[in-house]
Order: C-alpha cells, then structure tokens, then sequence
C-alpha cells in the first residue's frame, strides 16, 4: 500500500465517522460527553486540521456504536474503487 493510499484511507475513516455521527443526530458537545474529548477536537478532526489517535478513534467508533474495523474496512474499499 502506498503512503498516499494510506493517507486516503486516514481521511475517509474519519469521513465516515462523521457521518455516522450525523447519522445519530449527534452535535460536537453531544459526542465530546460521551467521548470525552472537546468539542472543538472534534471539529479539528472532522476538518482534518488535527489528526485522531488510534486511542481517539475507538473512543469515537464507541460512543457511535460503530465497529473501527468495520469502518476502516468501508475506508479501504472506497480509496480501492477510486483508483
């Protein structure tokens, strides 16, 4: 897997986090109580100004009640079908 490719499948993870997220009808304040991270954390992740810990995006994934593997699985597929 090539670097750029990995990177690709960094942002789409955190792509469809965010919309699982919104998905649940869940705001930045919202999420940041049941993950404890900040809010505006989570905006900088969501905007890809700030990258997550792996630590961070389980505590996402959880509090979505999404599997991380399922989503870096999805990632992965997405950055294959556009190449």
């Amino acid at each position: 897997m090539k670097r750029s490719d990995s990177e690709k499948i960094a942002t789409a993870v955190v792509d469809l986090l965010a919309v699982a997220r919104r998905k649940m009808g869940l705001n930045y304040e919202d999420l940041g109580g049941l993950t404890g991270l900040h809010a505006t954390s989570l905006s900088l992740i969501e905007r890809h100004l700030r990258k997550p810990t792996f630590v961070n995006l389980c505590r996402i994934a959880s509090a979505l009640r999404v599997r991380l593997s399922t989503i870096v699985r999805n990632a992965e597929n997405q950055v294959r079908q556009g190449d």
